[in-house]
């Protein structure tokens, strides 16, 4: 399983634990109630005056379009209809910048405005500017930085400042956790549609399960090609470079160290020991590897061994519990299960 897929893996056990086996939607059925429900979230959330609540309608809104496009295909089966088109998106864009007037310098808000404006710019911004905000107000978070350099992958001075602020961040936090917090929280002030509500023999009980599974499949929907430029940064052919390397080398302990995700975690963990510039820091990798390794290992053996369904009830209020995020989940779920963060002595990673 790779570290993207992980988090994917406890949204597919939340969703059975609610919603058991069943059919894929059809455009009258799961699908179309699925649509209507998001829609009533944005209704219900787009004029509040909680900038996180207007944030989770953003972020609905930009799923909207694809959800539609995805039940006209079905209804009318032929080719895709490609990427959705640019007005589209305006619902989206304009609640974003809803948002940030709401909270100018929260990082969750600027982070998301930052991820999204990947694909547009909001109208009455210039490009870079929402970045540049959150640059001043996150300044620590290596994740801006990467960011920042990403933009800037055609220049070779700017993809060494960048490597270089990366390198003397505090921490790498893409808060794929907060976001989809925080959206399922809005999605709680609309009651759920029978079609979205359990069917099938698994316990009925916590429609939070359905919410998280949703809100986290959105959130994670999201490119994230800054971590491919770093890696790319920070090629053998980058290394060569003695400068470059020694700051590669830092950025990759900080992620594999300090990342928020075990995406970033994973790549930190590549570039460390591709910079590793001797026998010790070479060792201290590989042993982060290996207990990395172990501890995704472990957690996905666990949730798959649910008989019962009870693994929700177990992870949920982790899911629900503010500013906790996927590598620190994946810890404090090891310690319910009664599971050593640390491998067997005589514990080796298999080959992925």
């Amino acid at each position: 399983m790779t570290p993207r897929s992980l988090l994917l893996a406890i949204l597919a056990l939340a969703s059975t634990a609610v919603a058991g086996e069943r059919a894929a939607p059809t455009p009258d059925g799961v699908g179309a109630a699925q649509l209507a429900y998001y829609r009533d979230v944005i209704h219900f959330n787009a004029g509040d005056a909680d900038p996180h609540r207007v944030l989770a309608a953003a972020l609905l809104a930009r799923v909207v379009p694809l959800v539609e496009q995805h039940l006209a295909a079905a209804a009318a089966p032929g080719p895709e209809g490609g990427a959705v088109p640019t007005d589209a998106r305006a619902p989206s864009l304009e609640l974003l910048v809803a948002a940030q007037a709401l909270a100018p310098d929260d990082p969750l808000v600027l982070w998301a405005s930052v991820l999204d404006a990947q694909q547009q710019v909001p109208p009455g911004q210039a490009p870079g500017e929402t970045l540049q905000r959150l640059l001043a107000v996150d300044g620590d978070n290596a994740a801006a930085w990467i960011e920042w350099m990403h933009r800037h992958r055609d220049d070779p001075a700017a993809i060494a400042t960048g490597i270089e602020q990366a390198a003397a961040s505090r921490h790498h936090a893409i808060r794929f956790l907060a976001l989809a917090r925080a959206l399922a929280t809005a999605m709680q002030r609309v009651p759920l549609p029978p079609a979205l509500q359990a069917s099938g023999d698994a316990p009925a009980g916590d429609p939070d399960a359905v919410r998280y599974a949703q809100a986290s499949g959105i959130v994670q929907a999201v490119a994230l090609p800054s971590l491919a430029t770093l890696s790319k940064a920070c090629d053998a052919a980058a290394l060569e470079d003695p400068e470059r390397r020694r700051h590669c080398l830092a950025v990759g302990r900080l992620l594999a160290e300090h990342a928020d995700s075990v995406l970033a975690e994973g790549l930190g963990i590549a570039i460390w020991l591709r910079a590793a510039d001797s026998p010790a820091e070479e060792a201290a990798a590989k042993a982060k590897r290996r207990a990395s390794s172990w501890q995704r290992a472990a957690f996905v053996e666990w949730l798959q061994q649910d008989p019962d369904g009870q693994r929700w009830a177990e992870l949920g209020p982790l899911y629900r519990e503010p500013g906790l995020e996927e590598r620190e989940l994946i810890i404090r779920a090891l310690a319910i299960a009664g599971i050593a963060a640390s491998p067997p002595g005589d514990w080796e990673p298999g080959v992925p």
